[in-house]
C-alpha cells in the first residue's frame, strides 16, 4: 500500500467534520457536495474497515491519510476529498486501486423526488452524476445501476463512463411497471458484471406525502397539553421526531439520512396515541431512536440505544458518549467504526446515549448534564453507581469537563484524544482512562501525556494509554471495545 501514499497525500477527509455544514466551505469546482456525499464514501469506507486486517505499516498510513485529509476538506477541495476516500476503500484489500469499487462509487446516482408517493401520478427520475472525473483510458467501463436487492433488482440499466461524461446521465424510471410498495430502496452501481455492487444511495416510497403527515401530527400535538416533567420532556420530543418527516428531506439533515420515513410515521402515531392517554411513550423504549433533551426553551438532539440483551429487571448501568468537532449525535451511533459502540452495547446490556457536544460546553456542561440524567431517569431505571462518561476529540474535552464538574456523579471516564487536565482531588476523582494516538496531529501524545502523568503523580486514578499507528479518528472504532470493557469494571461507591 506504501506506494499509493503519494497519489493520496491529501487523502480523506477528518470523520470528525463529516457533518460540519457544507455551506461554510467554498467548494472546488464540479458538482456541489452534500453531507450525504461526504456521508456515503465515509460510511463506506468505515464498513471496509470492518473487513480488512492490516498490518502496522498499513494502519499508519491509512490513519495519516485520514487525518491529513482535513486540509483538503477545510481547503474546499470537497470532490477530491471523497476520490481520496473512495481510492483508499479501493485499496483496502490488495494495496492496488480495485477499479470495480472506485469507477461505481465516483457516481451520485438520485431519483427525483427523493420520497415518492404511490399514488402520484408524477414521474419518478433517475440522474446519474460523476462526483468526480476519471481517466480517460476508462471512458470505455460499463455501468450497471439497479434499484432494489443486491440479487434482485426492481428497475436495472446499463451504461458507461462515457457516456455519463459531462452532466451525466436523466432517465425516466418506469414507475407504473415496478412492483412498488411503501418502504426505502436501496441504489446500487455495479462495474457491469464485474465484482460486487455498490450501495450509492437510497430511494423512500410511502403511501401519503410526508408533509401532510407531519401537518396532520402537528395538530394533534398542538392540542395535547401536559403537566408532568416527563410528558413534557415526551412531547418535545415527539414535536421534534415529526418534524423529521418531509416530501424533501435535506441532504444536509443527517437525522432525515439515516430513519426510514414509514418506520418513523408509524412510530409517531402510535406516540401521539399514547401522549394524549397522558402516558409516556419512551418509558423503557428498546431499540435505536433518536429525541431531543428539552432545557427551558433549548431543544438538544441526542439517540437513545437499549439492546435488547439488557436486562431491565435491574437498574441499568449507562454510557454517555460525547462526539468531535463536526460531528452530531448519530456520529457515535453510525460512523465511528461504522457504529462499533451499539455492538458493545450489545454485548454488554448497557443503555447508551450519544448527545449533540455543541450543547455540552463552557459554564453550563454541568447543568446539561444533570438535565440529560434527569430526563434519561425518567425513561428508565439507571443505576446510578454506574454512570460512565467518554468522548473523542471535542467530546473528550467534554468528557474531560465532566469528570471536573460532576466527578461525583460519574463512575468512571474516558476522554480519546481530547483530555487536558483534571482540577479534582484524589479522593473524588472517578477512574479515567486517557487514550493518545501516536501520529494524532490534534490531540499530539506530546500535549495529552504530561497532562495525563501529572495526574498520575498527584495520585489521581488516572490511566494513560497510547495507541501504536493510529491518528486522530479511526482508533476510536478500534479502541471501542476495550475502553468499554475498562469502563464497566469500575463501580461508584
Amino acid at each position: 500500500m506504501k506506494h499509493l501514499a503519494n497519489r493520496f497525500a491529501m487523502a480523506l477527509f477528518i470523520a470528525c467534520v463529516i457533518f460540519t455544514p457544507l455551506s461554510a466551505f467554498a467548494q472546488d469546482d464540479g458538482p456541489e457536495i452534500t453531507r450525504a456525499d461526504l456521508a456515503t464514501s465515509y460510511l463506506r469506507l468505515e464498513m471496509a474497515l470492518k473487513d480488512v486486517e492490516l498490518d502496522d505499516a498499513e494502519t499508519t498510513w491509512v490513519n495519516k491519510a485520514f487525518d491529513s485529509a482535513t486540509l483538503a476538506f477545510f481547503g474546499g477541495k470537497l470532490g477530491e476529498a471523497i476520490e481520496q476516500i473512495d481510492g483508499i476503500t479501493a485499496a483496502l484489500s490488495s494495496g492496488e486501486v480495485d477499479r470495480t469499487i472506485a469507477i461505481p462509487a465516483s457516481l451520485r446516482i438520485s431519483i427525483d423526488p427523493q420520497v415518492y408517493r404511490l399514488d402520484s401520478e408524477a414521474p419518478a427520475v433517475l440522474k446519474i452524476e460523476n462526483l468526480y472525473a476519471y481517466a480517460n483510458e476508462e471512458e470505455s467501463a460499463p455501468i450497471s445501476v439497479w434499484i432494489g436487492s443486491e440479487t434482485e433488482p426492481l428497475f436495472k440499466m446499463d451504461t458507461s463512463v462515457k457516456q455519463l461524461a459531462g452532466e451525466g446521465s436523466i432517465t425516466d424510471l418506469p414507475v407504473s411497471k415496478l412492483d412498488l410498495s411503501a418502504g426505502r430502496y436501496t441504489i446500487y452501481a455495479s462495474l457491469g458484471d464485474l465484482g460486487g455492487p455498490i450501495e450509492v444511495g437510497r430511494w423512500s416510497v410511502v403511501a401519503e406525502s410526508l408533509d401532510a403527515v407531519a401537518a396532520r401530527n402537528s395538530e394533534k400535538l398542538m392540542s395535547i397539553t401536559v403537566d408532568t416533567p416527563p410528558l413534557e420532556q415526551a412531547l418535545a420530543s415527539c414535536r421534534a421526531r415529526n418534524a423529521l418527516l418531509s416530501d424533501n428531506p435535506s441532504p444536509e439533515n443527517t437525522a432525515q439520512l439515516l430513519f426510514e420515513p414509514n418506520q418513523l410515521t408509524a412510530e409517531i402515531a402510535e406516540e401521539i396515541v399514547a401522549i394524549a392517554r397522558g402516558e409516556n411513550p419512551y418509558a423503557g423504549r428498546e431499540g435505536d431512536f433518536w429525541r431531543v433533551l428539552k432545557v427551558d426553551s433549548k431543544e438538544s438532539p441526542m439517540r437513545v440505544y437499549l439492546p435488547e440483551s439488557a436486562d431491565t429487571s435491574k437498574p441499568l448501568p449507562l454510557v454517555v458518549a460525547f462526539h468531535g468537532a463536526g460531528g452530531d449525535e448519530n456520529m457515535f451511533m453510525d460512523a465511528y467504526g461504522a457504529g462499533v459502540i451499539k455492538e458493545t452495547a450489545d454485548k454488554h446490556g448497557f443503555l447508551l446515549v450519544t448527545p449533540r457536544t455543541y450543547d455540552y460546553g463552557g459554564k453550563t456542561i454541568g447543568e446539561m448534564f444533570d438535565a440529560l440524567l434527569e430526563a434519561i431517569g425518567h425513561d428508565y431505571n439507571i443505576d446510578g453507581k454506574r454512570i460512565y462518561v467518554l468522548g473523542h476529540s471535542m467530546g473528550g474535552g467534554a468528557t474531560n469537563n465532566l469528570v471536573n464538574v460532576r466527578p461525583t456523579l460519574i463512575a468512571a471516564a474516558a476522554p480519546l484524544c481530547g483530555f487536558r487536565a483534571l482540577t479534582t482531588s484524589a479522593e473524588e476523582t472517578p477512574p479515567t482512562l486517557v487514550v493518545a494516538a501516536e501520529h494524532d496531529p490534534l490531540a499530539r501524545p506530546g500535549r495529552v501525556e504530561p497532562g495525563a502523568t501529572k495526574a498520575i503523580e498527584a495520585g489521581l486514578p488516572v490511566e494513560y494509554k497510547l495507541m501504536k499507528n493510529y491518528g486522530h479518528t479511526l482508533v476510536v472504532g478500534d479502541i471501542m471495545h476495550e475502553t468499554i470493557e475498562w469502563l464497566l469494571q469500575h463501580e461508584r461507591e
